[in-house]
């Protein structure tokens, strides 16, 4: 089977993510790289992007600064790390993960613009190939990016029939063995050569791929070889392009490392007041992790979040005032793993919903950790399809935000003489981990099933037949004791040992009632411990 690999060219990338991040404009942008979040955008700087409103004004990457206000005196500059580029190519990866093996960005030289994943045996899976370059847009577009999607024998190939699919002849889908001739449908323009060697080919009237390959193997190697030696880094060596000539790419991928912990996060230029509108900006995070969780087949067991507030005003709350951080952390376990947008959205919002704002709240980042495998359950054509079976795991990670994690979980019975003790609510991790619990219809014959939350004290003495007590607003006459069982030394290598001598008394009021009550053998107080029915 012949390899092929799918490219994923983010063309607009860098000036999306400038977009995303702050106010829109519809002043002609371009975008200065740099090493740093605070590079430079002087006069000498290059520019490394630019939109489509400054490239119809002639602006083009790799021009000046200087050169580039030139053309358009409306231009509008902004700055962006090569880091947060290629953050941004790994998310991507992150998502493309699903369709292939092996995934490969191109973080080391630019332009970083492209994701590769091996799909060698995997279009069927999908309709066809087709078909895969069509779910792949959709999943990238979830991120905000719009892409451009081509197949072919080689990662480099590919690239430049994402980049120019556009041109007449030039496929998407390269059927395999096909490669030489769709490459040679390419504009020159489409092989990564310096710029003065290109402009020496034009002088020639060599303008496509397919010009080039009609001069003369040895006076073009020889032409190449000696732009190769002035442009080491940005020229790829001569026998690679004649491969590419030739219609053979096999330049292996790289496989990417993904990271451990994913982080979306999103800035409010003017600030949120309410939790509400907090609420409504987060489904888009959620949606981005969401698919980086789907295309990694994992999901998530815990959901970190940092709210940050406008420093100004905060520091006029009290909290500000005694010096504490303008930033507030939330956190959310999960009492089951879950990556699916709607289940992660339903756990974020029944928290922010509840969050009250010291002050505008100016960014918010989401960190999803303790990654694990997705469950994977097993397709049931018996099962009743009104039923999801992840419909429970997020109901309880719902749940869990809402009121808590230590108030959600499984009932348990655990093996105690003590009945306050004997049952016991497990959370659902450590149910699923094989904690030591008895099922619920393990309990010993002769024992009501009514307990109270805390025994209730009910007289400082034993009670005696005759005698009036209250409990909460009712009176109730003791009317008969019988002795139950006695605990003697129960627990007597801890710090809180117990004997007890148990009884069964009837009591007559508004309505008559059999409680079980206790008396400390050690104090000599009355406790009343449950119910019988």
């Amino acid at each position: 089977m012949s390899t092929r690999v799918a490219a994923i060219v983010l063309p607009r990338l860098a000036c999306e993510l400038v977009v995303a991040e702050r106010e829109p404009s519809r002043s002609p942008l371009a975008v200065v790289f740099s090493e740093e979040e605070d590079g430079d955008t002087s006069a000498a700087a290059e520019v490394g992007a630019v939109c489509e409103r400054a490239r119809a004004a002639g602006v083009r990457p790799g021009m000046r600064v200087a050169e580039a206000m030139a053309r358009a005196a409306d231009l509008r500059f902004e700055r962006l790390s090569c880091r947060a580029l290629v953050r941004a190519l790994g998310s991507v990866a992150e998502v493309a993960m699903e369709f292939g093996v092996t995934v490969s960005i191109s973080s080391h030289a630019p332009p970083l613009d492209t994701v590769w994943v091996d799909v060698t045996g995997a279009a069927h899976l999908f309709g066809g190939e087709a078909a895969l370059l069509d779910e792949i847009e959709s999943r990238v577009a979830v991120l905000g990016h719009r892409a451009r999607v081509a197949i072919a024998g080689g990662p480099n190939l590919a690239r430049s029939f994402a980049r120019f699919a556009h041109f007449d002849g030039v496929p998407r889908v390269s059927p395999p063995g096909q490669d030489k001739a769709a490459v040679l449908r390419l504009p020159l323009s489409a092989l990564p050569l310096p710029e003065g060697l290109g402009a020496y080919f034009d002088r020639l009237g060599v303008r496509t791929v397919a010009d080039l390959a009609k001069l003369d193997r040895a006076q073009l190697v020889a032409r190449l070889e000696a732009f190769t030696k002035a442009e080491r880094e940005s020229m790829p060596p001569p026998f690679e392009l004649l491969a590419w000539l030739e219609g053979e790419d096999p330049r292996p991928l790289v496989p990417y490392a993904p990271p451990e912990v994913l982080v979306e996060e999103v800035g409010f230029d003017d600030g949120v007041e309410t939790a509400p509108q907090l609420v409504f900006a987060l489904r888009n995070v959620v949606s981005k992790l969401s698919a980086r969780l789907v295309g990694r087949r994992q999901a998530t067991g815990r959901i970190d979040m940092e709210v940050a507030y406008d420093r100004a005003i905060f520091r006029l709350t009290p909290s500000g005032a005694i010096g504490a951080e303008p930033t507030e952390r939330i956190f959310v376990d999960l009492p089951a793993p879950l990556s699916h947008t709607d289940d992660l959205f339903r756990a974020v919002k029944a928290k922010i919903e509840r969050l009250e704002l010291a002050a505008p709240a100016v960014r918010i980042a989401i960190a999803l950790s303790r990654i694990t495998r997705a469950p994977e359950i097993q397709l049931d054509l018996s099962r009743d399809v009104s039923v999801s079976p992840d419909a429970l795991p997020a109901l309880l990670s719902e749940l869990s935000a809402e009121i808590g994690t230590e108030r959600v979980g499984v009932l348990s019975v655990v093996d105690d003489h003590r009945p306050e003790r004997r049952t016991r609510l497990v959370g659902v991790t450590a149910a699923k981990a094989g904690q030591a619990v008895l099922p619920l219809d393990h309990v010993e014959p002769g024992e009501p099933v009514r307990l109270l939350p805390e025994p209730l004290v009910l007289s400082a003495r034993p009670l005696s037949s005759g005698e009036t007590v209250v409990i909460g607003r009712d009176a109730f006459v003791v009317e008969k004791i019988v002795f139950d069982r006695r605990m003697d030394c129960v627990a007597w290598w801890s710090n809180a040992p117990c004997s007890r001598d148990y009884f069964r008394v009837s009591l007559a009021g508004a309505s008559k009632a059999e409680g079980w009550v206790y008396v400390d053998r050690v104090t000599g107080e009355t406790s009343l411990q449950g119910w019988w029915e």
